[in-house]
């Protein structure tokens, strides 16, 4: 078969030329090392995202409390626990009951 009769998946183009190849083990090294660089970076990232948002949860939770442990029992005697519960957004209260 010559050049004018080859099909179109044939081609007589070398894609990388001999000369300049440098070997499969130093393709695959390279192919190696960004593929461990990707996962580092991957899980360096969930980690950071994973302290960031415990840090910030934990700040959330004590700023909570304090504001709770500053309220006056004056107004938990006034106000029954159902009444402070029924006034609670219900997407709140939802999600409140199914994480326990």
């Amino acid at each position: 078969m010559n050049k004018t009769e080859m099909s179109s998946f044939e081609t007589s183009v070398d894609v990388i030329p001999r000369k300049e190849y440098l070997g499969q083990e130093v393709y695959l090294g390279v192919y190696a090392g960004i593929v461990g660089a990707v996962l580092i970076f991957t899980m360096s990232r969930a980690v950071a995202f994973f302290s960031y948002c415990l840090r910030i949860s934990n700040n959330l939770h004590n700023d909570m409390f304090g504001a709770v442990a500053r309220t006056s029992l004056k107004f938990f005697s006034d106000n029954p626990a159902g009444t402070t519960w029924n006034s609670t957004p219900p997407c709140f209260i939802s999600s409140y009951r199914r994480s326990y």
